[in-house]
């Protein structure tokens, strides 16, 4: 249903003339992405259950908190450079060398600073030795991720995205394919995720030394500071909003295992996975947009700008509301079949979450519109200002109603976003978008 849409949408006069690219290059890149995207998904929704069943509502706490801050900590090392790499490789793609290699450097340098951070906020939280352990182990990977999206973001750049997606989605399934074997055995956590390291240290060498090759040469010579000085002076706003996001996204993991019982980091990730797994629809459809955008929203009507905006709100939510409805009336039946009865208590994290990611699918777009203008440096205190409340809210909920306290806090937060980024459009981008028009579901019969 998703791809009929899309291809209707993408073969429409005024979305040719908004992008000025053919349709059929969008309709390729959105499917690369999303085919890469949903594999993964599928695979986590899979593998992820398998190894909740095999640790136990406790330990697979400990093994979520573990994934929780290399992800939160990757996501700082990124600042903000893989939206830029994006944006500026794909209006000069003459320059993606210099742009590649100075980007890769200062990744990696990143990558090791907060690689060290995330050491020192282990010890300050004064978590138990084994479970700092593991952090510390796993942490690792904040070196090996940045310099494999690095490649990411110069093939988002090219606009290359079944290469980009092939390479997440392998770099996605080496979790699975090393733990699950491995507990299976009866090793213990901490040299599983040993094993992990290796397996991606070598994948990350592998791929590095064939994308030198294949797709853009690296070269010290093309190390300038003048261009790590302009790389870091651009890509602030998109690194505080990146650091938002992964904060935004992960904080419930720390913040429960601070409050609460490890069990219940555990019983909460179990319902997050399973809707976080539902993010890649919008993202692979923005994503396969955004260089797009970034060449040439600027320069289109205002006009042309609200049909675009408001015909991709239509289409996320003709896909995700009859799913959040599934998934909210049939939790309990879902987290059963999937987790087990050690996970019953999921089922309610489940459902705020199916509220929460309806309002996702509408974020989305409207955030992908702001980073693809030049209004981004004025929108990103607001993505500060939502950060505060969801952590706030998060402590507070949490301290009061529990596990399903993050799970409050992500609903109200995104309620939040959607409130700020429609107004924000409107008076910074001059024009609104229609609420009326968008729930107005019926698209197939329009012409555009």
């Amino acid at each position: 249903m998703l791809l009929l849409i899309l291809n209707y949408c993408v073969q429409t006069l005024y979305l040719k003339h908004m992008l000025n690219i053919y349709s059929s290059k969008i309709l390729k890149n959105f499917l690369s992405l999303s085919a890469g995207q949903a594999l993964t998904k599928i695979i986590s929704l899979i593998s992820v259950p398998i190894i909740a069943r095999q640790l136990g509502a406790t330990n697979f706490g400990t093994y979520t908190l573990a994934f929780s801050f290399v992800l939160i900590f990757s996501g700082f090392s990124d600042l903000g450079i893989h939206q830029l790499t994006i944006r500026e490789g794909s209006k000069n793609k003459e320059e993606n060398n210099s742009l590649f290699s100075n980007a890769l450097v200062i990744r990696l340098i990143l990558a090791i600073f907060f690689f060290v951070i995330a050491i020192g906020t282990v010890y300050w939280l004064d978590y138990p030795n084994a479970t700092k352990q593991l952090i510390l182990i796993l942490s690792i990977l904040i070196v090996t991720n940045a310099l494999v999206n690095t490649i990411v973001s110069v093939l988002h750049a090219q606009e290359k995205m079944s290469y980009s997606a092939s390479l997440l989605f392998i770099q996605s399934i080496l979790t699975p394919l090393t733990i699950i074997p491995l507990l299976y055995l009866d090793i213990s956590l901490k040299n599983a995720f040993a094993a992990l390291i290796i397996v991606n240290l070598v994948f990350t060498i592998v791929i590095e030394r064939y994308f030198f090759r294949k797709i853009t040469n690296f070269s010290y010579q093309l190390i300038n500071l003048r261009i790590w000085h302009q790389i870091l002076k651009d890509s602030w706003p998109y690194a505080l909003m990146a650091a938002s996001w992964v904060i935004y996204i992960n904080n419930g993991s720390i913040v429960l295992s601070k409050i609460t019982d490890i069990s219940n980091v555990g019983i909460y990730n179990a319902g997050q996975v399973l809707i976080v797994s539902l993010f890649f629809i919008p993202g692979s459809l923005m994503m396969a947009l955004y260089p797009a955008f970034s060449r040439s929203v600027v320069k289109s009507g205002k006009k042309e700008l609200k049909k675009i905006a408001e015909m991709i709100l239509k289409i996320l939510l003709m896909v995700i509301l009859p799913a959040a409805i599934l998934i909210f009336l049939f939790s309990n039946s879902v987290v059963h079949v999937l987790y087990g009865s050690n996970f019953t208590d999921t089922a309610i994290v489940l459902r705020w979450l199916s509220l929460a990611l309806v309002m996702h699918f509408i974020n989305s777009p409207l955030g992908y519109i702001i980073l693809s203008t030049e209004k981004i440096k004025k929108y990103v205190l607001f993505d500060i200002l939502i950060l505060v409340v969801n952590l706030s809210l998060g402590i507070y909920m949490s301290i009061n109603y529990g596990l399903i306290g993050p799970a409050i806090a992500i609903f109200c937060s995104e309620c939040l976003t959607f409130i700020i980024r429609l107004l924000f459009i409107k008076k910074n981008l001059h024009f609104g978008i229609s609420i009326k028009s968008i729930l107005n579901l019926r698209l197939l019969n329009q012409n555009g």
